[in-house]
């Protein structure tokens, strides 16, 4: 017995008995007993390739004599995986994975997993399920990703997990499908203040920030997202940069840069956006300005008149030291002088008797200084 999602009622799908095998209004061509000899073996299993209208509850029960001895009843979910594209995928190409079951009333969500075991971003899209993207895949990214389809119970939450294999082209790239260019803006900005870089208004799923030089033209990357996985990168030189977000919503997300640009950091700078294999561009050319305050005449007067009369206050306090130093200095010259002389006058009229005692031993002194009878006696002859 069967009963679809959707359905009002319960219909047949098949009967046997040891005589002989029926189908039901519910059968289709797909279906049939897996073991022939269920009466030997007690194997009562129904052999069946479900498709997505199939899925709903099958009820299977066993008579015996007229007396029900045994019935199970199972749910049967339908779940439906793809991938865009399909694998094996070229490099750099965003791969998207997509999960529905049916009916989705019982599902609760579906998860996906990377190969190396990491959680990945998943939403929910209309039509399409539960979707995954790997932007920019490279080797890495190949393996066996596994979805979880989480079933709503009665009391609980039965988890259902399942492999998807996933092959990277190592020959083949990807190419864009639409490359678009928004049209260029031109932002002046003073030194200091910041200003904001604007970007395409699309739901992206890797963003780059790239600088061109206004000289040498070399694209130099400064900022990179990875929005599924959650993964970021800026250079270590940018770092009066920030990323910033508007309120999103299911079909855009507001992205822009918020910087503090340098007296150098001038140039052209390009906002870049993956959707899927869409590059969309945004290119700002900005100008840094580095203003100089003018200073009034009068002001300017005051200034020169005030730095010249310091000039002059130093000046003179320099050549007061200077001064009062030379005349000091020749104070001390002539006091020495004067000591000079006033020693030597002093040895003409020495006492005789101090020096002879001071005489070295050996030694003979002579008086030569003339008494007053010897001054006579010369006057005499």
């Amino acid at each position: 017995m069967v009963h679809l999602s959707g359905a009002e009622d319960w219909k047949l799908v098949l009967t046997a008995s040891d005589l002989e095998e029926f189908s039901g209004s519910g059968a289709k061509p797909s279906m049939r007993l897996a073991d022939p000899n269920f009466q030997d073996t007690g194997n009562f299993s129904l052999l069946l390739q479900p498709v997505w209208q199939d899925s709903g509850f099958y009820k299977c029960f066993v008579e015996q004599h007229g007396k029900k001895i045994m019935q199970k009843i199972i749910h049967l979910v339908i779940a439906i995986v793809s991938s865009i594209p399909e694998s094996p995928i070229p490099r750099k190409s965003t791969l998207r994975l997509f999960a529905k079951i049916h009916p989705e009333v019982i599902c609760e969500k579906i998860s996906w997993e990377s190969p190396n075991g990491t959680s990945l971003k998943t939403v929910l899209k209309p039509m399409s399920g539960f979707m995954t993207k790997v932007p920019q895949a490279t080797n890495d990214d190949a393996g066996t990703y596994k979805y979880t389809i989480h079933i709503l119970g009665r009391h609980n939450i039965t988890t259902f997990t399942f492999p998807l294999h996933i092959e990277v082209n190592a020959v083949s790239e990807a190419f864009f499908t639409t490359i678009e260019h928004g049209p260029p803006i031109h932002t002046p900005i003073q030194t200091g203040r910041s200003v904001t870089l604007a970007c395409p208004e699309i739901r992206a799923d890797y963003i780059f920030l790239y600088r061109k030089h206004p000289k040498t033209g070399n694209l130099k990357l400064l900022y990179s997202r990875d929005d599924w996985k959650v993964k970021t990168w800026m250079d270590s030189e940018s770092l009066d940069l920030k990323l910033t977000k508007a309120p999103s919503t299911i079909y855009r997300t507001m992205y822009a840069f918020a910087l503090k640009p340098g007296f150098k950091d001038g140039g052209i700078y390009i906002c870049q956006m993956l959707s899927n294999d869409n590059l969309f561009n945004q290119r700002t050319l900005l100008t840094v300005l580095k203003v100089i305050v003018p200073v009034p005449s009068s002001t300017l007067h005051f200034l020169l008149l005030t730095l010249l009369l310091l000039v002059l206050l130093v000046a003179g306090t320099t050549m007061a030291v200077l001064l009062w130093r030379q005349k000091r200095i020749s104070r001390r010259a002539i006091e020495q002088s004067l000591s000079v002389h006033s020693g030597e006058m002093e040895n003409i009229y020495e006492n005789p008797e101090d020096v002879r005692q001071a005489l070295p031993q050996g030694s003979f002194y002579m008086d030569l200084k003339p008494r007053h009878d010897d001054v006579y006696k010369e006057l005499d002859r």
